[in-house]
């Protein structure tokens, strides 16, 4: 029996880690390489993830009541629609262990890609603070004393001088208009992508800095879900509008939304029917090349697992590289604030030179 802090906590949190998730995949896939049915499965599923558990424990319940394996796990939002699309095919050609293996290492492979986009997002911000923290404390201890300074000993502030310091007290007294423009700004982009979802993704392919990380990223979901697709026992046509469904991207799922059409309607091969597809010039010619070496090789699922893993390559090498770009112009930012500050700061004295020597003459 679990505790009332075991209780509260399942309410609470109901959403499993991805590692928890792809071990509870890898003991689904060992009990069926050992001849289980899903219920017996589930039954043996060792796992210390209390969401988990009581899952399990559900879905036996409604195995037991006649519901498959895919029905069941559609009740709870962390089982994906890939992984409740690949558990229904495995369901029709009676592959549970390929398709809960594929899974496991589908769910691994997504955990490590997004562990890295992770750790470079917490550097830029990190970058991000550092800047906020170092514009607070010029705005707020050394602006003031600098002014302070000048206006005791009755100096004269130029136009640069007086446009520095007017900005920078501009941010100090209105830094709330800046926060509600940056929270206007969310807002705006959630509303756009909940409700103009084709804009939002538009602006996303073309965001520079960000775009090359988050179009190669659309690239590994896109083989990564084809070869698990496939593998589980869809067919083509199924696989390609699963594919359309869970790459996270209007044009990328457009494109394989009417290559599927292009199959089904004139009988073209994959990667024909691909290429025909994409107008757009967005899917790379890479994956294409790749698909149709498989399709003269007559298996497609090796040569997009070879694809998806150049991508996983792809994914790190744009993400220095854009973590690079960001810290470099961040520190950009902070070297001109300096730089205007100090000149801010000179000319009031130059001026002022300039003043004595031509009294002196």
């Amino acid at each position: 029996m679990w505790t009332l802090a075991e209780k509260a906590f399942v309410t609470l949190f109901r959403t499993p880690s991805d590692f928890n998730l792809r071990l509870f995949f890898s003991d689904l896939a060992s009990s069926a390489r050992a001849g289980r049915n899903p219920y017996d499965a589930l039954h043996e599923i060792d796992t210390t993830d209390l969401v988990l558990e009581q899952a399990a424990k559900e879905m036996r319940q409604d195995i037991r009541e006649g519901y498959p394996l895919s029905e069941a796990m559609q009740k709870y939002s962390f089982f994906k629609p890939y992984v409740i699309a690949s558990v229904a095919a495995a369901e029709r050609a009676g592959t549970f262990d390929a398709s809960f293996k594929r899974i496991a290492q589908f769910i691994e492979q997504m955990r490590l890609v997004n562990k890295k986009l992770s750790a470079q997002l917490l550097s830029f911000a990190g970058m991000v603070l550092m800047l906020t923290f170092t514009l607070y404390v010029i705005i707020n201890s050394l602006v003031p004393k600098i002014e302070s300074m000048y206006v005791s000993r009755k100096a004269t502030l130029t136009g640069t001088s007086k446009m520095v310091f007017g900005v920078l007290h501009f941010i100090n007294d209105y830094w709330f208009v800046l926060v509600i423009g940056f929270v206007a700004f969310l807002a705006v982009a959630r509303y756009m992508k909940d409700n103009q979802p084709e804009i939002y993704d538009e602006i996303l392919l073309k965001t520079p800095i960000f775009n090359v990380v988050y179009i190669n990223l659309l690239h590994y979901r896109f083989t990564a879900s084809l070869s698990l697709f496939i593998n589980s026992g869809l067919s083509v046509i199924e696989a390609l509008e699963w594919s359309a469904k869970v790459v996270g991207n209007t044009v990328f799922g457009t494109i394989f939304s009417h290559a599927s059409q292009f199959i089904r309607e004139e009988g073209m091969g994959v990667a024909e029917a691909l290429k025909l597809a994409n107008t757009r010039g967005v899917l790379k010619p890479i994956v294409i090349s790749r698909i149709l070496n498989g399709e003269r090789g007559g298996d497609l699922v090796p040569e997009l697992d070879l694809c998806s893993e150049r991508f996983v390559e792809s994914i790190d090498s744009s993400t220095e590289k854009a973590a690079k770009t960001l810290n470099f112009l961040i520190l950009g930012v902070v070297s001109c604030v300096i730089f205007f500050l100090a000149v801010a700061m000179m000319a009031p004295q130059m001026d002022l030179f300039n003043t004595i020597g031509r009294k002196r003459i």
